[in-house]
C-alpha cells in the first residue's frame, strides 16, 4: 500500500483540477468512522478480511451506549 500511495501521489501531482491526493491519516476527524487497512499488506480491490471498519462512537448518527 505504501508503494501504491507513492505512485498515486506522483501521478496526481500532475493533475490540476478534480482529484486531490490525501496524506495518510492516523486518528479521527469527527467522521462516522474509518476503514483501517494494514500498510504492509498488498492492496486488493473490494472488501478484505484484513480490513477493519472502526465506527466513531461520537458520530452524530450513532447512539451513545
Amino acid at each position: 500500500m505504501e508503494e501504491r500511495k507513492r505512485r498515486r501521489q506522483k501521478l496526481l501531482a500532475r493533475v490540476k483540477d478534480g482529484i486531490q491526493f490525501n496524506e495518510h491519516i492516523e486518528g479521527t476527524m469527527g467522521l462516522e468512522g474509518i476503514v483501517a487497512k494494514r500498510l504492509d499488506l498488498p492492496y486488493g480491490s473490494g472488501r478484505a478480511k484484513c480490513w477493519i471498519k472502526v465506527k466513531n462512537p461520537k458520530s452524530p448518527g450513532r447512539v451513545a451506549r
